[in-house]
């Protein structure tokens, strides 16, 4: 869902939808022999679109794609399976003007109902369902901050009763108020909405229910941590609970759960972020918590430290026993720009991927050169993958039972600008 929180806050133009195995070396990773699974380029009878563009798989393999065209003056939306072939296109909200955040964000619904494509215009924000079958449905105004979990949007109104729509029916519903007195960030995760109340000395969280106004339950308390002050927290949730890590200018980290509406007691970690750590993404399965850092250092790409080098490792904490690992996922890149992350759970593992962009391109080069991803398992790390790629543009289209998809603009070869381009869908798995 980088990005700082990507599977918290859904962002830059993301939708939601649903390893050959090597010896591990020292620097964090090694690129598996085996080429990953590629699927057939959507291209037989999809049509060409430019950025902004997204797409989300459903629960069949096919997929769901928009993206802006140029000639229509619109947002073309199509259905594909995996060989490429288009069962249905048509273009909505014809006459839409080529701005950045004309349409922001694009929800997926993982039972394969359609897909939600929400826009700012000049009579404020909207939310348009496409269905499975192409049907569109009529806009919904929607006001505030907004997110989205696996089968609903959420947002929040100005009166601060948190709203919901469901993906799949469009069926409007409200879970109750928000309490005042705080500054409040909206989360979504997949399994689940919820609010963080951040206060002057404390930070709080609060679940909605529908038909009930509750109150915040203080999680974490500035006299917790004496001449430590916060540095940032983080969030997640799965299908039973919610937790949080604190991260204090000092490095130290504390975790603290809620099953059930009850929180557990505050758990501070032995392990410390470095100052030049940087948390891009959080995660979890019903048995351990995976916090994705990155870390700059200079001096590992071989020229005396004029370019950086950027290593990706996380922390898996164990929710049952505690135990601490910090696990190096993919040695120092040289010469690249990561981001955004992406973290999934599939079964039991927890697959991380990346998005690499070069940072000396040349005039005439794709600014995506390729795709990362690495699974995290109860046993360990897996193989560390990299899809080379020469894109404009990618979007994570969602992970099953089966692996993850994400769907790329792909420049042509004889391309040197960005223009409407054909996009093509890579599956990977843990």
């Amino acid at each position: 869902m980088a990005l700082r929180r990507s599977v918290l806050f859904v962002a830059c133009l993301a939708f939601l939808g649903s390893l050959a195995c090597s010896k591990r070396s020292s620097d964090g990773g090694v690129v598996g022999d085996a080429a990953p699974a590629v699927d057939a380029a959507l291209t037989k009878t999809a049509p060409r679109m430019s950025l902004p563009f997204g797409a989300v798989r459903s629960r069949d393999g096919s997929f769901l794609v928009a993206g802006y065209s140029v000639p229509e003056k619109g947002i073309l939306v199509f259905r594909s399976d995996r060989d490429g072939n288009a069962t249905w296109q048509k273009t909505i909200l014809e006459g839409t003007k080529w701005t950045e955040d004309a349409f922001t964000r694009w929800f997926g619904d993982e039972a394969g109902g359609g897909v939600l494509i929400t826009m700012n215009g000049p009579k404020g924000r909207s939310a348009i369902r496409v269905g499975a079958d192409g049907a569109v449905a009529d806009a919904v105004a929607i006001t505030g901050t907004y997110c989205a979990t696996a089968t609903s949007l959420v947002w929040v109104d100005p009166k601060r009763v948190v709203r919901t729509m469901a993906l799949a029916t469009g069926a409007l519903s409200g879970l109750g108020s928000i309490p005042e007195g705080r500054e409040a960030r909206l989360v979504c995760t997949r399994a689940r909405p919820f609010v963080v109340g951040e206060g002057e000395e404390d930070v709080a969280l609060y679940l909605p229910r529908a038909g009930h106004n509750g109150a915040y339950e203080r999680v974490f308390s500035d006299a917790d941590f004496r001449n430590d002050e916060l540095r940032d927290t983080f969030e997640f949730a799965t299908a039973r609970d919610v937790g949080m890590l604190r991260v204090g200018m000092s490095g130290s980290i504390a975790t603290r759960e809620m099953s059930e509406g009850v929180l557990s007691p505050i758990r501070k970690l032995r392990t410390r972020l470095a100052e030049d750590d940087v948390a891009v993404d959080v995660d979890a399965t019903d048995a351990a918590a995976l916090l994705v850092l990155t870390h700059e250092s200079d001096g590992a790409c071989g020229d005396s430290g004029i370019h950086m080098a950027t290593r990706v490792s996380a922390l898996r904490i164990d929710r049952k026993t505690e135990k601490e690992e910090v696990l190096a996922l993919a040695g120092p890149s040289c010469d690249k720009e990561l981001g955004p992350f992406w973290t999934d759970v599939v079964g039991e593992s927890i697959v991380v991927s990346w998005v690499e962009r070069s940072t000396t391109p040349k005039k005439t080069d794709a600014p995506i050169t390729g795709l990362v991803h690495v699974a995290v398992t109860p046993s360990g790390i897996g193989s560390l993958h990299r899809i080379d790629l020469r894109a404009d543009g990618i979007s994570h289209a969602g992970c099953g039972s089966d692996g993850c998809d994400v769907v790329a603009l792909v420049r042509e070869p004889d391309a040197t600008v960005m223009r409407a381009e054909s996009v093509k869908a890579f599956h990977f798995g843990p």
